[in-house]
């Protein structure tokens, strides 16, 4: 399993935070949890999941990110 952690930027509401953290967990291997106070997700995945997938979501879903370190 590998975990990475994103700051969010564009997130205006909880129900922000939920839709993106529901197309992150329809990735198969993936499950996420998003944080609307901390402006964060936390996501972890199975080695069948690239980084760049999970990277893919989020800026499909019009929002801009930067990678935490652990």
């Amino acid at each position: 399993m590998k975990t990475y952690r994103y700051r969010i930027e564009g997130m205006s509401c909880d129900h922000c935070a939920q839709g993106l953290q529901n197309a992150l967990n329809a990735i198969p291997g993936v499950s996420s949890t998003v944080s609307f106070s901390d402006k964060s997700v936390l996501v972890t995945a199975d080695d069948t999941v690239s980084e760049e997938q999970c990277q893919a979501v989020i800026t499909e879903n019009d929002y801009q990110f930067t990678t935490l370190s652990e």
